[in-house]
């Protein structure tokens, strides 16, 4: 059985460099899947090299003690290097002056570094009125460097007493690419227009068409401009996704009045 110092620490160092399980469509959720890999990997060589130090079982309780305390007091809940918990009278300031040194400017995270943190989401069912509201989150694409995004919930079905919505964050149609795949000199308004009049059946290998099983018929060409998403998927052949997913209060009222 394992003392409580040595799981302290390695529920510790879970935390730290897994934490939890997160969705969404970014390098950065790659990079946590990653890191959850990588610690499977070298947890068994941490206990390992741990173990071949413990010569007893009180050198065993005070070494993870001490393991513990250093990940609690230095690393914070990036992983990041950082006086994240530690008590004033640890006196961890550098000094500020002496008897021949005029007063110095000084910080207490000198000589450490930044790693970007964000709100992470998960997926969410909740049951009101008899309705059930689900958030799938697996649609998230997380932010780059220290951009400040306005999360937006896309309505994304409606099928019998269950709505579901799928959180992202807000960003601008892109048309660039849609616009050489389609060939024709389309300003931004007439692509618009063509989407409209041609949804969901666009044809072309590269574009694809998501309906969330929603009835854009409901809505009028002028309505569709605000509702459709147009986003370039960075994957190997450029496909180009065109998503009606209404997100406005108003939108989203108008399509359960238009339904009823």
């Amino acid at each position: 059985m394992q003392e409580r110092s040595e799981q302290r620490f390695y529920s510790k160092l879970k935390d730290t460099f897994v934490g939890e399980k997160i969705k969404g469509d970014s390098g950065y959720v790659n990079l946590m899947n990653l890191r959850q890999t990588y610690f499977e990997k070298i947890e068994p060589y941490i206990r390992e090299k741990v173990n071949k130090k413990i010569s007893s079982d009180g050198v065993r309780e005070e070494l993870y003690d001490k393991l513990y305390t250093f990940f609690d007091a230095y690393l914070n809940e990036t992983g990041t290097v950082f006086f994240a918990n530690t008590q004033i009278h640890k006196n961890l300031y550098e000094r500020v002056y002496s008897d021949r040194d005029d007063v110095s400017l000084f910080w207490k995270t000198k000589n450490l570094y930044y790693v970007k943190s964000e709100a992470l989401y998960d997926d969410l069912e909740t049951e009101i009125d008899g309705i059930t509201f689900k958030f799938d989150a697996s649609s998230i694409k997380h932010a780059k460097g220290n951009e400040k995004k306005q999360l937006e919930f896309h309505l994304a079905g409606v099928k019998d007493s269950t709505v579901t919505f799928k959180p992202r964050y807000a960003e601008q149609n892109s048309y660039d690419r849609i616009k050489q795949y389609l060939g024709g000199k389309f300003t931004t308004t007439a692509l618009q227009n063509y989407l409209y009049d041609n949804f969901p059946n666009i044809q072309h290998p590269n574009i694809k068409t998501v309906t969330n099983e929603l009835d854009h018929e409901l809505f009028t060409k002028t309505d569709f401009k605000s509702i459709i998403s147009v986003r370039e998927i960075n994957d190997a052949v450029g496909t180009v996704a065109v998503e009606f997913a209404p997100y406005k209060i108003e939108h989203i009222i108008k399509y359960f009045e238009e339904k009823e």
